[in-house]
């Protein structure tokens, strides 16, 4: 069955199950009295019970007897009048609640055109009132402790935009190219929807499928990571979670939507080959979710060959980490569930079932400057590539963080298929004279089985002592896969003609056993003492055999087996200061077995065997939270091993012109980490200040040497460096009103970056290796000499220090206006990179990139939607070719028409748009076009089920507005 007939069946079956799903989920809301065309219109007055005076920002809402939905819902305005229209004929029980006051529940029969609910008198809630703050109304952003939180209403999207598009328009947010979403320049470790667990670490799932319209708060919540929070000891370790709050009225109940696109590519520029032209263009999702106080179960659904804001469908592995994205022009197609309910008492428990597939076309031209002592060089190359990829993913968790025993339980199982063809064409010369040109075919089919249990239990408060704790650690895991690959290059050189056919045959598996024991007990009221020794054992074993015209090929062919054995001790001790504030010192003891065995032709040896590395990392953390304000200074270290593949003992000739092998003497490096964050919120004033640095040492990081031969080959060999690198970065970002009626809003942001790090080049052309005789034994006791790397280290095998400091300084400004039915914002954001050489300063370089950015909405009073982004971007420093300026330009027109939503939009109007990178290493720079989608044109229709009725929530959206505003 071909990859297109399998999307079209996918799209169908997906239409068919939501629709059927939605058709029932919507009548849910639908009784006999609607249909009558007898509605009653209900009035009310809240007010405060003590004082007598009118509470404004109440929600006023009904739901029909029998049931969960709310259908009509409203705000209390300055006066606490409260209108709810056009509600039929029924029986209902209507709801009044403020924050700070005991809720108002009555059952009302409502039977003539208008209903007078008279005087809601609200009473204080005291014990909420102990624990109340300061309300945060109107404030885009507010700082509550250890959170940063986003009022979604201060951000206007259009109906059709999703939680991407809505974090997009935050300050500080941005969502990168793997699917991550980023603040103030840090990964989010997870999203959570109103706290519970959704979809694990697929953050994609959230932001393309999440409805923009359902969202009341946004929240960043900077705690304790679980490891702290269940061993009752803050070592310093947080993560850092995104919480999604749904609106009070999707807190309970159905809600959903079924949206499908169709439309063509127009792109009229014939001579760009990077620009995609695959005409026609469709784009379907889907979303139901039904929510309880106990339950919440989503179901997701998507097929599409366009990329946009709607659906990105982003692979990742077990951990996360991103294995395949949309770095090209991707068809891709999603079914996913999660399910999770807290019925056990105390116990939350999470299901998630995840299939996604992609098929992405891709392509780039480069261009890459080489610079070398003696003369530097030139590169043009063009790939173009497509890559299949099925993944399966299940996850299921078991927690428990309540009381006197608590634990979590995380098994997990992922499937994944990959099939990758890519074909690339280069030239390398230099000045006029050619060195060499090349051409490849490359295919791969992997398949990748990984199960995993994670898990841990905690016995607190032992011997009636509080806070004194013991937690206990087990994980496990088993990783096997196969594949099988080819690749048919072609290198054409001064002085010959070589062409080769390769393919491979290879096998893989691996597994992973870890505990670990903490053991925390408080002295006295202010300090604590906490001590871990945990035993963490891998094992890993590759085989790949190779294979030509010939048969079985050695040169190509090989096997490796690592076992890694690390040892890890941690001692801490804490001082609480005050109840905001704490200071801990510690550290940790580290010790690393690497042993990898390597067998190819002319060498079959073990490194690292009996070799204990130790690390000893102290460790420092301060916090402190008060009045507004936040401060959070820390240190802390790890280390790590070097990947399986940086040690095979083999060529690889994939790129005939670049040609790498890996290093089995490499050693284990640590990293060293310093993290400074503040922030003052003045929630009167409503501006917010944030100002976060980090800084990375990385020691013995794992960097490559470099050379090149008489006809400009490029070889590449992964060495440890003997200077640390260092990664270092700064952000500082302001928001504030500009008028007293909170009408406009600014936003400024400053970022710097720097990256130092040391590499290995040749002080000039060396011999090359020859593909047919090459011998690993005897090439590395020329280059590396003893296991020690005595010969590279002395520099008798011709190699220098490259020292290359990378720097990206970057500001930007947004003035944004937002009214009920309008909003713009405009800006300018420059950013620019600065690169600097130890061996060659001549060849320093600056690169500018300049952005001008304006975004506007308008929704007309007959719910016409208007909304339109307009860009224009040059660059300044890029190689001969690239860096054109361009104008970027998109428009979306949408009509809310009762439970249905009517759409158009047009992307790239003016067909400018490209997709420019600039790369920057110790050798070389390169400017990098890729594959972009060009100029295109969609009609859509959404429908939205359940409680997403666009009416009910205009009304909604248009008393906040009132009230707020």
């Amino acid at each position: 069955m071909t990859n297109l007939t399998c999307m079209k069946k996918t799209l169908l079956i997906f239409l068919l199950i939501f629709g059927s799903m939605a058709d029932a989920f919507s009548q849910i809301i639908i009784n006999d009295n609607m249909l009558t065309g007898r509605l009653t219109e209900v009035r009310a007055k809240v007010l405060d019970s003590l004082t007598n005076e009118p509470v404004s920002f109440a929600s006023v809402y009904v739901i029909p007897a029998k049931d969960t939905t709310i259908t009509n819902f409203t705000l209390s305005d300055a006066e606490g009048e409260a209108k709810l229209d056009e509600v039929p004929y029924g029986k209902y029980t209507f709801h009044v609640e403020m924050m700070g006051y005991k809720p108002v529940v009555k059952e009302k029969y409502f039977r003539t055109w208008r209903a007078d609910m008279g005087k809601i008198l609200l009473q204080p809630d005291e014990k909420f009132l102990k624990a109340a703050v300061i309300s945060d109304v109107g404030n885009p952003v507010v700082i509550k402790k250890d959170t940063v939180e986003f009022n979604a209403s201060s951000f206007r999207v259009g109906s059709n935009a999703m939680l991407k598009d809505l974090l997009q328009r935050m300050p500080g947010m941005e969502i990168t190219e793997n699917g991550k979403v980023k603040f103030n320049g840090e990964e989010i470790d997870k999203i959570t929807i109103g706290g519970r667990t959704f979809f694990f670490n697929d953050q994609s799932t959230a932001l393309n499928n999440l409805p923009a319209s359902v969202v009341d708060k946004v929240r960043v919540i900077d705690r304790e990571s679980e490891s702290a929070r269940s061993s009752g000891f803050q070592d310093g370790s947080r993560e850092k979670i995104l919480d999604v709050g749904l609106k009070k009225e999707y807190e309970k109940g159905w809600f959903g939507n079924v949206g499908l696109k169709g439309g063509t590519t127009i792109s009229g520029k014939e001579d760009e080959p990077l620009r995609d032209d695959r005409g026609l263009l469709y784009s379907a999702n889907a979303l139901a979710s039904a929510y309880t106080e106990k339950d919440q179960v989503t179901v997701v659904g998507n097929a599409q060959n366009v990329n946009t804001s709607d659906m990105t469908v982003v692979m990742t592995d077990e951990n996360g980490e991103v294995i395949a994205s949309s770095l090209g022009i991707s068809s891709a197609s999603q079914l996913g569930m999660n399910a999770n309910t807290t019925r056990v008492k105390d116990i939350e428990t999470t299901l998630s079932v995840n299939y996604k597939y992609t098929d992405t076309d891709s392509g780039s031209s480069s261009y890459r400057t080489i610079f070398q002592e003696y003369g530097d060089m030139n590169s043009k190359t063009d790939n173009s590539g497509m890559q299949f990829v099925n993944s399966l993913a299940t996850e299921f968790e078991m927690k428990k963080e309540t009381g006197s025993f608590w634990f979590h339980f995380r098994p997990s199982f992922n499937y994944r298929r990959t099939d990758k063809r890519d074909s690339g064409e280069s030239e390398t010369k230099v000045g006029d004279e050619m060195l060499n040109s090349s051409g490849s075919d490359s295919y791969s089919l992997d398949t990748n089985r990984d199960s995993k249990v994670t898990g841990d239990v905690s016995f607190r408060d032992l011997w009636g002592k509080k806070g004194r704790i013991i937690k206990v650690n087990l994980d496990g895991g088993y990783t096997s896969g196969n594949g099988s690959s080819g690749e048919a290059t072609m290198l054409r050189t001064l002085s010959e003609t070589d062409s080769r056919n390769m393919t491979y045959a290879s096998d893989k598996n691996s597994y992973m056993l870890a505990a670990s024991v903490r053991f925390t007990e408080p002295i006295g009221e202010k300090w604590s003492v906490s001590a871990q020794g945990g035993l963490h054992h891998s094992h890993s074993e590759q085989v790949r055999d190779a294979f030509d015209a010939a048969g079985r090929n050695d040169y190509y062919s090989s096997e490796s087996r690592n076992r890694y054995f690390v040892q890890g001790y941690e001692l801490y001790t804490q001082y609480k200061m005050n109840p905001q504030s704490t200071i801990t010192v510690g550290g940790k003891l580290n010790g690393s077995l690497n042993e990898t065995f390597s067998k190819s032709f002319g060498i079959e040896d073990t490194a690292g065997e009996g070799e204990w590395i130790w690390f000893l990392t102290p460790n420092i953390s301060f916090q402190s939270m008060a009045n507004g304000r936040r401060f959070n200074l820390s240190a802390s270290g790890n280390s790590r091993q070097p990947s399986a593949s940086r040690m095979l003992p083999v060529l690889n000739i994939a790129n005939p012109s670049r040609l790498s092998l890996g290093n089995v003497y490499l050693k284990p490096y640590s990293s060293t980490s310093l993290n400074a964050y503040w922030m003052k919120n003045d929630m009167k004033k409503f501006t917010n200040l944030m100002i976060s640095a980090f800084c990375m040492f990385n020691r013995k990081a794992i960097t490559n040497a470099q050379w090149y031969d008489q006809e400009g080959i490029l070889y590449m060999i992964p060495v440890n460096s003997r200077k640390p690198s260092i990664n270092a970065s700064i952000y500082l970002s302001y928001t504030t009103p500009l008028d007293s009626r909170k009408w406009w809003f600014l936003s400024a942001g400053v970022s710097s970056s720097m990256l130092r790090s040391t590499s290995y080049q040749a002080r000039g052309r060396l011999q090359g290796l020859d593909k047919d005789t090459f011998d690993y034994s005897d090439f590395m006791a020329g280059f590396w000499g003893g296991p020690d790397g005595d010969r590279f280290y002395g520099g008798a095998s011709g190699f220098a220090e490259s020292n290359t400091t990378y720097v990206v300084p970057s500001a930007s400004i947004n003035i944004r206006y937002n009214r009920e039915r309008f909003s713009v914002s405009a800006g300018p954001m420059v950013s620019s990179t600065i690169s600097r050489y130890s061996l060659d300063p001549s060849v320093n370089m600056n690169t500018l990139d300049i952005r001008m950015f304006s975004r506007g909405t308008y929704t007309t009073k007959h719910n016409f939607e208007f909304e339109s982004d307009l860009s224009y971007v040059c660059y300044k420093g890029y190689s001969a070719g690239y860096g054109k300026p361009e104008w970027q330009w998109n428009s979306t027109i949408a009509k809310n028409i009762g439970a249905f939503n009517l759409s158009v939009t047009v992307h790239d109007i003016l067909d400018q748009t490209r997709n420019l990178t600039h790369t920057v290493t110790a050798n070389y720079e390169e400017d990098t076009y890729r594959l972009v989608m060009g100029r295109y044109i969609l009609f859509g229709v959404k429908w939205n089920f359940g409680k997403m009725n666009a009416a009910h929530s205009q009304r909604a959206r248009r008393a906040v507005w009132d009230m707020a505003w």
